[in-house]
């Protein structure tokens, strides 16, 4: 616990986010995913949440377009994303998941699972549900 920078919510939740990012890398060793960034990964769980813009992701996780544009080209070339024409505004492309990004999805739902089953273990059923309730009410809750 001496590492720990401060026992402050935002610097534990900051601590905690890289250790959880490790936990989840190595899930993925062996799999066909291994070498992928964590800020692909980010914006992959973005786009996997349903058809979106780069505009509409880059808003949501409060980074740049370009940023969003950089993981969705590295995407697209590993052939776990496609474009299409948003048919509401011409000049828009929707990012929609491949077949291959809807088996990658179904990974990483695998891999979450057996995260929180190791953090389950580790706290407790009844912990892990009251620590998801307060950060979602916490998500909906806070001015942004």
């Amino acid at each position: 616990m001496n590492d720990i920078p401060a026992d402050n919510i935002r610097s534990l939740l900051r601590f905690l986010g890289p250790i959880l990012a490790e936990r989840m890398a190595t899930y993925r060793k062996g799999m066909p995913y291994e070498d992928a960034r964590e800020s692909d990964v980010e914006m992959f769980v973005a786009f996997s949440r349903g058809p979106t813009t780069v505009a509409e992701v880059a808003r949501r996780l409060s980074v740049s377009r370009q940023a969003v544009h950089m993981s969705a080209r590295r995407l697209l070339a590993k052939d776990m994303i496609s474009f299409k024409i948003d048919t509401k505004k011409q000049r828009e492309k929707v990012i929609v998941l491949t077949a291959r990004g809807m088996a990658a999805k179904d990974m990483g739902i695998a891999h979450i699972s057996k995260l929180e089953n190791e953090i389950r273990s580790i706290i407790g059923a009844d912990a892990l549900e009251l620590i998801r309730n307060h950060l979602r009410k916490l998500i909906e809750e806070l001015p942004r």
